[in-house]
């Protein structure tokens, strides 16, 4: 009897250590993705305002052309 709930709470044991490991790797995955995201929206902020200071720039030479 007393064998046999040791044997189901170790069963239980491995099934949360299981699944704690396959939580782990979604976790890890989760976080590689974040950083991946960040990289790209950093790029992506760069362009913009790099668009932006281009666009200001073309804008300033046009008014002052008109003068």
């Amino acid at each position: 009897m007393e064998e046999d709930i040791t044997s189901k709470i170790a069963e239980a044991i491995e099934e949360v250590a299981e699944g704690q490991t396959s939580l782990m790797v979604v976790a890890n995955r989760v976080a590689e993705g974040q950083i991946a995201l960040r990289s790209e929206f950093a790029r992506e902020m760069d362009a913009l305002r790099q668009d932006f200071a281009g666009a200001l720039a073309y804008r300033t030479l046009k008014d002052l052309c008109r003068e």
